[in-house]
């Protein structure tokens, strides 16, 4: 592991220290019990900020999507351009179908700096999540006068599984919901200050709002129906500065035209746009068509399914697509939904009754994602969206039900024994292990000091692990990779990379095989060099 990276999240720890000793110094003139509720929230917080960054390698191995994100990102870092040869594209076109750039870009600076590798790519997944954290607790802070609600909300979404989980994936669309988060806060803050900040605070709501259009396809069903609402009820609300919060959010909107010219290219099937050294690129397929449900051929097998699935993915939080091994593990779920869930509907329904800024900005979120529920194929990942109105109705829920009856505050010890059973399993090798690639990194990358003319890798390998483990320049790459089939392309080779491993492996001078270790058998041992593996081998000759 690259030193630098200790280095930034060192650094990091400690401006997140100094904030915190000076919220404790800001609480010690409250009453015993607010000063030691303060004291627990921000033990909370800060737990919550250790266990997003700490080993930011484990998960070991990449996921396919986050390698060929990866390699993008070093591509632009180093080349200024994609893997595609796309100079600053808006929206990468990755495997054909495409990827939401603004993680490839937020990436950029520190694959610059520490290389390519998993902890460089996973690090501003990790920093963005762990200040979106801070950020709503210093939101909640700031806005609402109950000690109580700020130290439950925080520490639930401190202890949350999925944001824990997706803060430590290099994921494109995993900042996605963060962005919305940050967007929320800034709004609420502008709600509840009175000073020449305010339009600061809204100038910000809009821009990461915008921002979070570019790390997400899925949102742009979500996003226009939250901003309307957020708009009307800004408008609506006491003390606002109409003009001001229409003038700011058509504005602020010129952020989106590259995307919405994007979004022209893509619908409308034109040719490719150049903007200056920004590039408007061409799918070849687009990803909605792997997300979306089949609205035109729905029939009651169909239908069945998937309220069978959104059903399992809300009361359990899991899904079969990504839930039990990525972005939530079962029976964990994304915020321990099955334990959770009768406080989720106590918090909905009290929020619905007791209004408030913080509950409407929440349950317009909330509404805003029917979209999503209706059009978009049940998963975690592709429902991220919703995931943070509901943990916070959640957290609500569980204030109310204390408030109620102080035995619920049972609840919070509860959770906190389930949280250690989260993290016992999750940081557990032997229990955890998602990413498959981890069976032969050691193999891949000492493939590169053979320096062979040629490489045969087994099929089920795709370009994207290849050129995350031994990175070559996108020209070479784009200039002699042969695809296979349509839609998703899938190299079948690339510069001195063929995948698919022939029938017959020969002794050919210069030319190396990674095989799998069940296959070692039927290798001529007198014939090769051999660096046998757990799991694979590389065999070769000189």
């Amino acid at each position: 592991m690259n030193s630098d990276i200790y280095i930034i999240q060192g650094l990091f720890i400690i401006l997140v220290s100094i904030f915190i000793t000076y919220e404790l110094k800001k609480s010690w003139n409250d009453s015993k019990s607010n000063r030691n509720i303060s004291i627990l929230t921000l033990s909370a917080l800060f737990i919550g900020i250790i266990v997003r960054s700490v080993n930011l390698a484990y998960p070991h191995g990449v996921y396919v999507d986050e390698s060929m994100g990866a390699y993008d990102s070093w591509s632009l870092a180093n080349y200024g351009v994609d893997s595609n040869l796309a100079s600053y594209p808006v929206y990468l076109k990755s495997w054909g179908t495409g990827q939401s750039a603004l993680y490839a870009y937020a990436a950029l600076p520190f694959i610059k700096l520490l290389g390519l590798n998993a902890e460089a790519y996973r690090l501003p997944a990790s920093l963005i999540g762990c200040f979106s954290l801070i950020f709503f607790y210093y939101t909640l802070r700031k806005t609402q006068k109950s000690v109580s609600l700020v130290a439950v909300c925080t520490f639930f979404l401190a202890i949350s599984p999925w944001h824990i989980m997706k803060s430590r994936f290099g994921l494109d669309c995993n900042i996605c919901p963060d962005m919305i988060l940050i967007a929320a806060c800034f709004f609420l803050l502008y709600l509840h200050s009175c000073n020449n900040k305010r339009f600061w605070f809204l100038l910000f709501g809009f821009i990461f709002l915008y921002l979070a259009a570019y790390a997400y396809g899925v949102s742009w069903l979500m996003l226009p129906v939250f901003y309307i609402c957020i708009i009307i009820y800004l408008i609506k609300s006491r003390k606002s500065d109409q003009r001001k919060i229409i003038y700011t959010a058509i504005s602020s909107i010129l952020l989106l035209i590259p995307l919405i010219l994007f979004a022209v290219v893509l619908f409308f099937k034109l040719d490719i746009i150049k903007l200056g050294p920004l590039t408007i690129p061409v799918l070849n397929e687009g990803r909605h068509n792997h997300t979306m449900n089949p609205i035109g051929d729905l029939d009651l097998a169909i239908i069945y399914n998937y309220i069978k699935s959104a059903v399992k993915i809300v009361i359990l939080g899991s899904d079969y697509h990504s839930g039990d091994i990525m972005n939530a593990i079962s029976p964990y779920g994304t915020f321990y939904n099955a334990f959770t869930i009768i406080f989720t509907v106590i918090g909905i329904y009290s929020a619905y009754r007791k209004k408030g800024s913080l509950n409407t900005i929440f349950g317009l979120w909330l509404l805003a994602c029917i979209p999503i529920i209706i059009l978009v194929a049940p998963s975690v990942w592709h429902w991220n969206i919703l995931w943070f109105p509901l943990i916070y109705f959640s957290a609500y829920g569980i204030w109310i039900a204390i408030e109620y009856k102080k035995i619920f505050a049972l609840s919070i010890p509860i959770y906190i024994i389930i949280f250690g059973c989260f993290l016992r399993f999750y940081f557990n090798k032997e229990k955890n292990s998602p990413f498959y690639s981890w069976t032969y990194e050691n193999e891949m990358k000492f493939i590169r000091t053979l320096n062979p003319s040629k490489v045969y890798y087994p099929w089920e390998f795709t370009q994207g692990e290849i050129l995350f483990y031994n990175p070559i320049s996108p020209y070479v790459f784009a200039n002699t990779r042969i695809d296979r089939g349509e839609g998703i392309k899938i190299a079948k080779s690339f510069d001195n990379a063929v995948i698919g491993l022939p029938n017959n492996m020969e002794p050919t001078p210069k030319t190396a095989y990674l095989i799998p270790n069940v296959t070692l058998q039927y290798i001529d041992r007198k014939q090769f060099k051999i660096k046998q593996g757990k799991y694979y081998s590389v065999i070769w000759n000189d």
